[in-house]
């Protein structure tokens, strides 16, 4: 493999993605109504992966902190990330776990179900280091999912990296991603993607997520996690039914707000990766708005905006993020499907950033 990208040393990150680094396995169509594709398409990805490329693309400063195996499959991964300018010089590779797998069943609406192959997989063994304690230290926003709290040393070096993110008072951006299964006992998913929400700012969920989450209140659950946690903002997602936001302000006032799902004029072929484009874009538009300030500070400016923000402007982030996610839908894979600002404009022509 060529050496890894790296950035400036002195080089200050919108954001630094943290956790899994796989390979999706999606199926071509079969002939005649057949059980098993007989061809699968490998695409690079994993959830966090998914999610800087799209900030990237749109033009944030990403990096990236993950672990693959030593095998052709990871190196491709990497290769993909580099190619997106994302800095992966603290990509770990394992000699002794293989990247891992994931197998992806696609519905006739483009919805999906996995098939995992991770026991264990390299992404689990990443560890904190002195190096990515300084690569830290210049993130204006740490983003992590659940996927890197399911096993040990991972679990723990996610929570390490956002107590340090957090006390010199960066943003935290988390998505729980629920995939059950890669957790032992859904007791264990909840403990620890729940648990999680203690030490971010930002969470972004589905409603099958919620429905695991908070099997018996589901968004009735909602307001509660304002008292319970310290999160400012909650960005729902529910497919073709639209996207919603949650956000509480400084005087406890809770305010919510949505937008319909965006129709890009195509058919939608294949979800995956669209809620982490969703994301991604969510997050690039929100970084325009905040100032460009150093790392200690973001925190407290995303708070500011939070308590200003009306629900107009909220929208207007949130139908882009929408119109990003939708065009990532007619294109196979996450990575490989998604879509940037031209494309955007091309096909969203009257509808500003």
């Amino acid at each position: 493999m060529k050496p890894a990208h790296r950035s400036d040393p002195e080089t200050c990150f919108d954001l630094v993605a943290l956790g899994e680094l796989l390979i999706d396995f999606t199926p071509l169509p079969t002939a005649g109504g057949e059980a098993l594709p007989r061809t699968f398409i490998a695409h690079a990805g994993g959830a966090p992966a998914n999610l800087a490329c799209q900030a990237a693309r749109l033009g944030r400063r990403c990096a990236y902190v993950g672990a693959i195996g030593n095998d052709a499959l990871g190196h491709r991964i990497v290769a993909t990330l580099a190619a997106h300018d994302i800095d992966v010089s603290l990509v770990a590779v394992i000699p002794d776990a293989p990247t891992t797998l994931a197998f992806v069943d696609l519905k006739p609406d483009g919805e999906r179900d996995f098939s995992f192959v991770r026991n264990p997989g390299a992404d689990t063994r990443l560890v904190m280091h002195s190096g990515l304690e300084a690569l830290l230290a210049r993130a204006r926003c740490l983003h992590h999912g659940a996927l890197s709290l399911t096993h040990e040393p991972a679990f723990a070096t996610t929570t390490a990296a956002v107590r340090q993110v957090r006390e010199q008072g960066g943003l935290v951006s988390y998505d729980p991603n629920v995939r059950l299964p890669l957790w032992p006992d859904v007791g264990l998913l909840r403990s620890r993607s729940l648990g999680a929400l203690a030490g971010c700012d930002l969470v972004k969920l589905s409603d099958d997520d919620l429905a695991v989450l908070e099997p018996e209140e589901g968004r009735e659950a909602l307001g509660a996690w304002f008292e319970r946690y310290p999160l400012r903002l909650i960005l729902l997602t529910s497919g073709r039914a639209g996207a919603e936001a949650i956000w509480r302000r400084a005087d406890g006032r809770v305010e919510r707000t949505g937008v319909a799902a965006s129709d890009p004029g195509r058919p939608s072929v294949d979800s995956t990766g669209a809620g982490d484009s969703f994301t991604g874009a969510f997050l690039s538009a929100l970084f325009e708005r905040l100032p460009s300030a150093a790392p200690t500070e973001s925190r407290a400016n995303f708070a500011a905006w939070i308590d200003w923000v009306d629900h107009e402007e909220m929208r207007k982030l949130l139908r882009y993020a929408a119109q990003i996610a939708a065009i990532s839908t007619t294109r196979s894979g996450g990575i490989s499907s998604l879509g940037d600002e031209a494309e955007r404009r091309r096909i969203f022509p009257s509808e500003k950033r």
